[in-house]
């Protein structure tokens, strides 16, 4: 009897290692998820005029229904989460999960789905378009990328990455564009730079940014319309209108260098189909 009694033991031993086993791992999988918790920042803008994404009345800044930010933990595993406005859109309070152990966090507005945090903070995977949707009185929110770095589990103070620059036009176009002789758009690395945020292009790099109608418009109706670029000293432009029915292109080329600066609007001015300022008129036949 006393030959069977040593498996019998060695396999008893064996399952109450694998129920331990068994036991720690659900405990350690309990304890990673318990690490994410519910939390709430609010954010704003560095203007402290109000918060963004779209121009109101005075150029004070709201955010907008449906906007979403990347937050990352600054340690561990820098997961991207994603955080959504929540309640009434002027108090800029975005909500989601987080590790309850980090204690920095970084924020990219819009909210990009694969945008990695790098171990110096930069945030990579991010787009600035080339096309870019007209809103009146306002700009595409796709564009108007914002950074934020903050050791506060309730605040993000977001620094505006590009350059805002203001065209009015008083008739109706296909489509405007802005053309430069240094890339403005393109996909790319963000580094917060102490609070003066800039991207850094490695793919898809453009010279030229296009603004196109809003879903459901066929023209971009006179008014006045704010295109996001990539901020630069020192560069020159073109400017061009396509008319509504695609029969004339309307170009306006700087005769001086410019500098579009971070966080600024830069106003080229009102835009008329029958002024004579126009560098040259295309008639397309």
């Amino acid at each position: 009897m006393k030959k069977y009694i040593l498996p019998f033991m060695s396999i008893a031993m064996l399952m109450a290692m694998a129920s331990c086993s068994s036991s720690d791992d659900a405990v350690e999988e309990i304890k990673e998820e318990s690490k994410l918790v519910p939390m709430t920042f609010t954010a704003t803008q560095e203007s402290n005029a109000e918060t963004r994404t779209a121009l109101s009345t005075g150029n004070s800044v709201i955010w907008k229904t449906g906007d979403m930010i990347s937050v990352f933990d600054g340690n561990g595993e820098k997961v991207n989460h994603q955080f959504s406005l929540t309640g009434d859109a002027s108090l800029g309070n975005f909500s989601g999960i987080a590790s309850s152990e980090a204690t920095s966090f970084t924020a990219v507005y819009p909210y990009t789905e694969g945008a990695t945090l790098g171990e110096d903070g930069s945030v990579s995977g991010i787009t600035l378009p080339a096309e870019q949707t007209a809103y009146k009185d306002s700009f595409d929110p796709k564009a108007a990328l914002m950074m934020a770095y903050t050791e506060d589990k309730s605040q993000l103070n977001f620094k505006n990455v590009v350059s805002l620059v203001k065209v009015t036009t008083d008739f109706a176009c296909r489509k405007i564009g802005l053309s430069a002789y240094e890339d403005i758009a393109g996909t790319g690395t963000l580094s917060y730079n102490n609070g003066e945020p800039s991207i850094a292009f490695d793919s898809n790099q453009s010279k030229i940014v296009t603004l196109i109608p809003a879903d459901g418009e066929s023209v971009i109706a006179a008014g006045t319309y704010y295109i996001a670029i990539r901020p630069h000293t020192s560069i020159r432009f073109s400017i061009v209108f396509i008319n509504s029915d695609y029969s004339k292109f309307y170009t306006r080329t700087s005769t001086q260098v410019n500098t579009f600066s971070r966080s600024r609007i830069k106003n080229l001015g009102i835009f008329s189909e029958y002024d004579n300022s126009w560098s040259e008129i295309e008639t397309v036949q």
